[in-house]
Parts: structure tokens; sequence; C-alpha cells
């Protein structure tokens, strides 16, 4: 049954959505029924995994699945199953160009509540520091803005700060991989502030003291410019030392492109 739905060619022969479901619905039950049977888990794996192969977008098949996934009345099952499976895929760390190429990205974050889309956010950009890649390009940085922006229209950032979602970040997460606990509280509360020079020079200490890693100013920009409230991304170091406002200055160079884009201006 692997080789068959890893045959583009055989797959095209379903052209009828309620086929496709049939068949994952059967094996669903397979899979309730079996103590390791995980028939359903391996085939969707297989079916979902065509959606976001760039060398295959225009086939049928996957334009029809595709569209199955967006389905907000398909069962639950399916729904969190594609959920995990594109977060599996983001947090897998090592995901290619291709996703960014061909709208992937957009389309696995499209699945995901806000507490995912956060929590994927600070694994690749904690992921990206640790492997030494750039920081994150404008084009990437537009995808989540989007995909952010439009789970606010459903849920609200500041709904979360008081909810198990902080212990589910620090704890039961591919996230505490990369930074340590103390970070991630500290983070989390700070994007419910402005920044100022106190909040920098806080930053500047966990670095020192080793509480924080894997986490540049840079990248800790990147979070504010994508979860702060309006008035929380505005930022001005009129007031701040000249040695800091220099530090500052080195360490924003990187995402320089993203913040002109955002309209800020930090001098």
């Amino acid at each position: 049954m692997l080789e068959k739905v890893e045959d583009i060619n055989f797959l095209n022969q379903l052209k009828n959505p309620k086929d496709i479901m049939d068949l994952l619905n059967v094996l669903e039950e397979i899979d309730k029924k079996g103590k390791n049977s995980k028939y359903f888990s391996d085939i969707f794996s297989i079916l979902f995994s065509w959606t976001i192969d760039s060398k295959d977008k225009d086939n049928n098949f996957i334009d029809l699945f595709s569209k199955m996934m967006s389905d907000e009345h398909m069962p639950v099952y399916l729904m969190n199953k594609r959920v995990n499976h594109s977060k599996n895929i983001l947090l897998s760390g090592g995901y290619s160009q291709d996703l960014f190429d061909d709208n992937a990205i957009e389309y696995l974050l499209m699945f995901m509540k806000l507490e995912d889309i956060i929590l994927v956010l600070i694994f690749c950009l904690a992921y990206s520091e640790r492997s030494n890649k750039e920081v994150m390009k404008i084009e990437e940085f537009k995808i989540w803005k989007k995909s952010i922006h439009r789970q606010y229209m459903k849920e609200n950032i500041e709904d979360l700060r008081e909810s198990e979602f902080l212990c589910e970040l620090c704890e039961g997460s591919m996230v505490s991989h990369f930074i340590s606990e103390e970070f991630i509280k500290w983070m989390w509360e700070s994007i419910f502030k402005p920044f100022d020079e106190n909040l920098y020079e806080e930053f500047m200490k966990l670095g020192e003291d080793g509480t924080r890693s894997n986490f540049s100013l840079d990248r800790y920009f990147v979070v504010r410019l994508l979860l702060c409230s309006y008035d929380n991304r505005l930022a001005s170091l009129y007031d701040f030392k000249e040695d800091n406002k220099h530090k500052i200055e080195k360490e924003l160079s990187s995402i320089k492109v993203i913040l002109e884009n955002e309209n800020i201006y930090l001098f």
C-alpha cells in the first residue's frame, strides 16, 4: 500500500475527494483496532508530503488533496493530524528553500492555531542561530506576519498570556531544547512591555550570565515585530546611552530591511 501512494500516477486515478476520504477513514478505523497499527499515519504522511513537493505542484491529485486539507469541516482526527504534521515539518529545522519558494510555509502555517505558530516561530529563530544561519529574509518575515495576523482574527495573544501556553513552551516543546526555561519566560513577558533601555539591559545581562543562548537581539526583535501590540512594537533609542545605541545599531543591522519594511526607525 505504501508503494502505491508513493506513486503519483496511481494517486492521479483517485479523482473523487470522497474516494480519498473513504480510504483515510478506513485506515483510521484499522489503526484504532490494532495496538501497533499506524497505517493511517504512514499513508497520511506520504499524501501530505506530496502537497509541499515543488516538483509536482501542478499535479491534479496534489491540487485535489490540498483543497481537501483546507476544508474547515473535515473530521477532527484529520484536522489534528494535519496540524501535527505541519508542525513536525517546520520543527525539523532542516526544511529546504523550496518551502519558501513555493509558498509551502504559508500553506503549513495556515492550519495552525496562534500558539502553534508562536512555538514554531521561536524554534525556527533559535535553530537558525544555533546553525549559524541568516536570521530571516524579508520574504519569510512577510509570510509569518500574514499567518499571525490571520489568526488574530480568531484569537488574541492577550488570551494566551495567562493560559497554559507558557508551560507548554517551556516544558513540552522543541523550543526548550535550544533556549532555557528562564529566558523563555522572560521573553514571553517582555513582549507585553515597551522596549526601553531597562529592558535592553535585562536582555544583555541574561546573555552574560548564561541564561540566554541561541537567541540574539536581532532574533528577539523579529519576535517583537511579529507579536507585540502596535504601541510596544514601536521603539526609539533617543534616550538610550550612546554606547548602547551603537551596540543595538550593530546587532540589528542584519534585519535592517525588515525594520524599514515595518517603518521602525530607531534613530
